[in-house]
């Protein structure tokens, strides 16, 4: 049955607004929910996708957390990201993701993260050793490196070390084939044997020997070394046996996908920080009232309420995810619009948390917003950068943590200065990283 479709951007017969969207995703949906309302229609080609862009809360809440049974991941998604994650818990749907949930739980529960705290403040020492003052870093990478070796030695302990370098190169590999599919109006499949795809698939192939080694010797082990890989292997025993491969999708998701939203988030705090030296002051004085000149630790974090603050902030401006899709599976009624089986509906949290309505002054740095007793008040579906509901992300609150720990560690020793001659923009593909890295002065802290 067809329904009346909500008003939208017409674009070309062929490839529908593809050509504006990818060119300049979020400045096109802005353009269209000024013009459009809170329910857009558009369509992209050569794929024929029709997606219904929703910027209001009740409807996000509807399709996130009320009705997310009638939704899964669309199919260019689990196709293209699968070729990296398998069908780990960031892409399955049904059973499976509920099963997949309740594996990785216990890994990242409040108890966990809080026994992962003392190697995030650790890292994050050993990466402030290499720095001196007057030095220009790529902020961007830099953190990329800093949550990727955390993740790594969280995931797998004492092999961590051995690997980082090779699964960071393997996620700057993956992450520059995705942005290529998602500019591309027709993809090039990595089963085409060009030369960056025959180096791409030799990278996996390498990725997943080393995981199914690490994997095969901590079951022949039987040992518990207290990391994430052990968690996953218990959890698979209670939850009724998973097989080896099952546990590398979960591995390569948490290890590629998990770095790279925190690093990203940081990134764009730094940024910030460094535009805003009112807020930073506040940012440190906290530090130095609540820890002084020791290292932090995860019993410091409730009482680093501001530096929590300005984490939160930047993720209402710059999330990392800055969008979310869902393939409808059957005929749902979305508020006024019924989206038909096989319709894409897409929210995004940049666009939403943008929005006046929600927010005064939105395009402001406040994370003042975020004061204890004010947070509450903010509409949980018009903030909701780790998503929400059924598939909300499980890493929250290790990702909060983990950037609280760095944010105060860092600020005890140095601060940044943007460096001149720089024009600061998104890049919104898989993630909203900056298109062009951000490099950043290192200043020694007085």
């Amino acid at each position: 049955m067809k329904y009346p479709r909500p008003p939208g951007p017409k674009g070309s017969p062929i490839f529908g607004v593809a050509v504006d969207f990818w060119r300049d995703s979020i400045a096109s949906l802005q353009a269209w929910t000024r013009e459009y309302g809170d329910v857009v229609y558009f369509r992209t080609g050569p794929y024929v996708v029709h997606f219904y862009f929703l910027n209001d809360p009740d409807a996000i809440r509807e399709v996130l957390a009320r009705q997310a049974d009638q939704f899964e991941r669309p199919a260019l998604i689990k196709r293209f990201l699968g070729t990296f994650l398998g069908n780990g818990v960031l892409l399955s749907d049904g059973p499976t993701h509920e099963r997949q949930r309740k594996m990785i739980f216990p890994a990242l529960c409040p108890r966990s993260v809080k026994s992962y705290a003392e190697c995030m403040v650790q890292c994050t020492q050993d990466m402030m050793d290499r720095w001196k003052p007057g030095d220009v870093i790529d902020i961007e990478p830099v953190m990329t490196g800093l949550a990727l070796t955390i993740g790594c030695r969280t995931l797998f302990g004492k092999d961590a070390d051995d690997i980082v370098d090779f699964v960071f190169d393997a996620s700057e590999k993956a992450q520059r084939y995705i942005n290529r599919i998602f500019r591309s109006f027709i993809p090039i499949p990595i089963w085409i044997p060009t030369p960056r795809n025959r180096a791409l698939k030799a990278s996996l192939r390498e990725g997943d020997r080393i995981i199914m080694d690490l994997i095969a010797e901590r079951r022949a082990s039987g040992a518990d070394e207290g990391d994430l890989l052990s968690m996953l292997l218990q959890a698979d025993q209670a939850e009724g046996g998973a097989d080896d491969k099952e546990i590398r999708d979960q591995v390569a998701t948490l290890s590629m996908v998990g770095h790279e939203t925190t690093a990203t988030a940081l990134t764009w705090t730094w940024y910030l920080l460094s535009l805003h030296p009112e807020v930073e002051a506040k940012l440190v004085a906290q530090v130095r009232e609540v820890i002084g000149d020791r290292a932090p630790t995860v019993e410091d974090v409730p009482n680093l309420s501001y530096v929590n603050m300005v984490f939160r902030e930047t993720l209402r401006l710059y999330p990392p995810v800055w969008i979310f899709s869902r393939t409808a599976t059957a005929d749902v009624d979305v508020g006024p619009v019924t989206i038909p089986k096989g319709g894409t509906v897409a929210v995004s949290p940049y666009i939403t948390q943008r929005d006046p309505r929600y927010f005064d002054d939105p395009e402001s740095f406040r994370p003042e917003r975020f004061a204890p007793g004010t947070e509450e008040k903010i509409n949980r579906y018009a903030n909701f950068p780790f998503g929400a509901g059924q598939r909300g992300c499980l890493g929250e609150n290790f990702a909060i943590t983990e950037a609280v720990l760095i944010l105060s560690a860092v600020v005890q020793r140095y601060r940044f200065s943007l460096a001149p001659g720089q024009a600061i923009a998104t890049d919104p593909m898989i993630t909203l990283r900056p298109r062009n890295g951000i490099r950043m002065q290192v200043q020694g802290r007085d």
